[in-house]
């Protein structure tokens, strides 16, 4: 009787999406993105774990500690800062392509210590060998864009 009021009990909201993270994961084979799970109804930045990927991370799938460390903070910011335009994310998602990106989007971030402008690209000042920390940058930038109004 007592296993049946604790499955029949309304979950918290991070129980909740911790569910829903396993079951995307169970049904596609691989870990939902931050897009995604804003998608389920969910904020990818308030997740009792600290960022976004540090709840991939305790829901047991990898997450580069060294791209982690080297961006963390800007992640945070990412994740968190609503002052952020159209056009500074979309600069953080060309980071993984190094496309050109436009000049207000490389102006936005031009006091940030961790990005610099390279032509008319953007880099990270620090070293990302395997493009993991660009990668992390893209996913969040991808799904903050997805939240912003037309």
């Amino acid at each position: 009787m007592e296993i049946l009021r604790d499955l029949l009990r309304p979950k918290s909201g991070m129980e909740y999406l911790e569910a829903q993270y396993r079951d995307f994961h169970l049904r596609n084979g691989r870990r939902p993105r931050a897009a995604e799970v804003a998608a389920m109804g969910f904020d990818p930045a308030r997740n009792g774990h600290g960022g976004w990927f540090d709840f991939v991370r305790d829901m047991g799938d990898p997450v580069d500690a060294s791209a982690l460390a080297t961006v963390g903070d800007l992640l945070r910011r990412v994740e968190r800062d609503r002052s952020l335009t159209p056009l500074a994310l979309e600069a953080l998602r060309r980071l993984r392509d190094s496309t050109p990106t436009p000049e207000d989007g490389r102006a936005f971030w031009a006091f940030e210590p961790l990005l610099s402008a390279d032509g008319d690209r953007m880099r990270l000042t620090r070293p990302d060998p395997d493009g993991q920390a660009t990668a992390m940058l893209a996913e969040l930038a991808e799904w903050r864009l997805g939240t912003m109004p037309d």
